[in-house]
């Protein structure tokens, strides 16, 4: 099961002051992590994250008219879609 990006905020901004600094967010989804039972995966491989990040622009982009969609190549990523 994933974290909830939501929920894990709340949990840092109950501990205290943030502080941007990647030690930091570490420790802290860490330990949000053991708190709610969470077990850690295994990054997954650079080409199947490239090709799930894909996927989730073509299901945003799916909807839209034709000549709605960027162009390939046009750096369009997942956050930006």
């Amino acid at each position: 099961m994933a974290a909830r990006p939501d929920r894990a905020r709340r949990f840092a901004e109950a501990l205290g002051p943030l502080v941007k600094a990647d030690h930091v967010d570490v420790r802290v989804l860490a330990r949000y992590g053991r708190l709610e039972g969470l077990e850690a995966t295994a990054p997954l491989h650079l080409a199947l994250a490239q090709l799930q990040d894909l996927a989730l622009v073509r299901r945003r982009f799916a909807g839209l008219p034709p000549g709605r969609c960027p162009p390939l190549g046009s750096g369009i990523s997942p956050a930006t879609a």
